[in-house]
């Protein structure tokens, strides 16, 4: 596919990528099937090109703010990881220790010690 005049690539490409085409399709055996003729038919929304440009650009905004909210949630998450094991290789190898007469019991201990690496 290229884009004729009135409309960008880009513009194109997310309107393609979000387009619902299941009921231009046709086919019942499992294999449905998107013929040129079904493809031409298919109605997509024509703004003026600035209006194009500034819908591109929120999304790639969006989804790039997803990406690096993911990126961030893994590192944590690798975080948390590495603190549980250290925490565990600690306690069985009877490291731990409290200086808070608070903690009552082990596991109020882990709490603690987690609390206080995650800050």
């Amino acid at each position: 596919m290229r884009t004729l005049g009135g409309i960008t690539v880009d513009y194109l490409n997310i309107c393609l990528s979000y387009y619902d085409f299941i009921p231009l399709t046709s086919g019942s055996t499992g294999r449905r099937k998107l013929t040129q003729a079904a493809l031409m038919d298919a109605e997509i929304l024509l703004p003026p090109l600035e209006e194009q440009q500034e819908i591109v650009n929120i999304i790639y905004q969006v989804t790039t703010g997803i990406g690096n909210t993911w990126e961030h949630y893994l590192e944590v998450q690798r975080n948390v990881d590495t603190i549980t094991q250290s925490i565990l290789f600690k306690a069985f190898r009877g490291e731990l220790g409290t200086n808070n007469s608070k903690a009552e019991n082990a596991i109020e201990l882990l709490k603690e010690t987690l609390a206080q690496q995650l800050k």
